[in-house]
């Protein structure tokens, strides 16, 4: 705020979101707080679906801090001339990667069921309980761009085999040589990797593209890692498959209501690993993506400097 002023902007404070469980505003707050600004920079508690872009008649910029933009209606947005823009450059495209890896080896490794309280209950190894490796495995990432060309650097020279999925993807020669990948239909991704991994945008045509028939797809010993979006994955199939032991195991930073319901049947199950949202929660990433959201916004204003643009206005 204080940046933003030093421009010579008038620079209002919305109410902060200090809920725990990062609840959503209603669409009328938005309203009422926004009515009379040329522009908002905000996080994700925020919709901006057409009955509220409609009742912002002054609206010109909404600066997003975060790189998912799935709150905005951008064909909205576009249609009435606003201009949208994400911290996509400070995306923290590392530390999601760095949490990825880490689910998969905390599911390998069965850290779903050996911790604190397993030994505090007077837990010990079992004859019947082993843990998995990853050495020899195959790694599937759906999704190609910055966050899975991140996770295939880090695991590069693990000896895994990466199947990629990406029918967005331009440079695959160029990408199946540098990372020893293999590109695959999204079918025989899922038929022959041990782990798969979403590295993709939530979209109207993907939502809950990771369906009970899918799901029978995927070998019993393989694993699900999701650390894009929860609305990619049907969460009531992944229940069934994780109880019935369809699938090994699943590892989840998002789920399709943030924060999800606390008695979902699926936080019972051992076979699950979960984080609340995490992936790129470090604090020099918080502070940069703030910062970021902040220039970007000043950018659309005034022409200077570049803007992490969403829609071209």
């Amino acid at each position: 705020m204080t940046w933003l002023q030093s421009k010579g902007l008038e620079v209002i404070a919305g109410p902060a979101q200090t809920n725990p469980n990062f609840i959503r505003y209603s669409d009328e707050a938005i309203i009422e707080w926004a009515h009379d600004v040329d522009a908002v920079l905000g996080l994700s508690s925020a919709n901006f679906n057409r009955y509220v872009l409609e009742a912002l008649p002054r609206l010109k910029y909404i600066s997003k801090v975060g790189v998912g933009y799935d709150n905005i209606d951008i064909e909205v947005a576009t249609e009435r001339g606003i201009q949208v823009t994400n911290t996509l450059e400070s995306a923290g495209t590392g530390a999601v990667a760095e949490h990825a890896v880490a689910l998969i080896l905390g599911l390998i490794k069965r850290l779903t069921i050996w911790h604190p309280n397993f030994m505090a209950n007077g837990g010990w190894r079992d004859v019947n309980e082993f843990s998995y490796g990853l050495d020899g495995s195959t790694v599937g990432l759906v999704g190609f761009g910055r966050i899975g060309q991140a996770v295939a650097k880090r695991l590069s020279g693990w000896n895994v085999k990466f199947l990629i999925h990406d029918p967005f993807c331009k440079n695959v020669q160029e990408l199946s040589s540098r990372y020893d990948a293999k590109f695959v239909s999204f079918d025989e991704l899922v038929a022959h990797a041990d782990v798969v991994s979403l590295h993709c945008d939530l979209t109207a045509k993907n939502k809950h593209f990771i369906n009970a028939d899918v799901l029978k797809q995927m070998k019993p010993t393989s694993m699900l890692i999701n650390t894009a979006r929860g609305g990619l994955i049907d969460t009531k199939a992944l229940t069934f498959a994780l109880s019935h032991q369809i699938i090994a195991g699943a590892a989840l930073d998002v789920f399709e209501e943030e924060p999800p319901d606390a008695n979902d049947p699926l936080f019972k199950l051992t076979n699950l690993l979960v984080t609340p949202h995490v992936s790129a929660r470090t604090l020099a990433i918080f502070l940069n993506r703030h910062q970021r959201a902040a220039e970007n916004l000043w950018a659309m204003i005034s022409g200077e400097g570049k803007a992490d643009r969403v829609n071209h206005i």
